[in-house]
């Protein structure tokens, strides 16, 4: 939803939307484990929360996994958050959102 609202305003922004997006999957642990990351990158990393939505969907596979890291407590606070603003923004910004283009 707020990708929609910041689209009705700035055309080009899903171009540059995908441009910041990318890292982020790059970095989300999909082919590693952030086990495996050096300590000063991994503080970093825990940042992402998509890092620990692919922790949680390694932890629901694999029974034996230690996931240290994993808060779901972030992951579902950000989710909450990011829900919110759209839901504002949607609100505020609605007449611009549905007038044709």
């Amino acid at each position: 939803m707020t990708n929609i609202v910041i689209q009705s305003f700035f055309h080009n922004w899903m171009s540059i939307f995908g441009m910041f997006s990318f890292p982020l999957w790059i970095f989300s642990g999909i082919w590693f484990l952030p086990d495996q990351v050096p300590q000063p990158f991994r503080e970093y990393m825990l940042y992402n929360p998509l890092l620990h939505i692919v922790m949680m969907f390694r932890a629901g596979f694999y029974w034996n996994i230690n996931s240290f890291y994993l808060d779901t407590y972030y992951v579902v606070g950000v989710s909450i958050l990011v829900m919110v603003v759209g839901f504002a923004l949607m609100q505020v910004a609605r007449r611009k959102v549905l007038e044709p283009t």
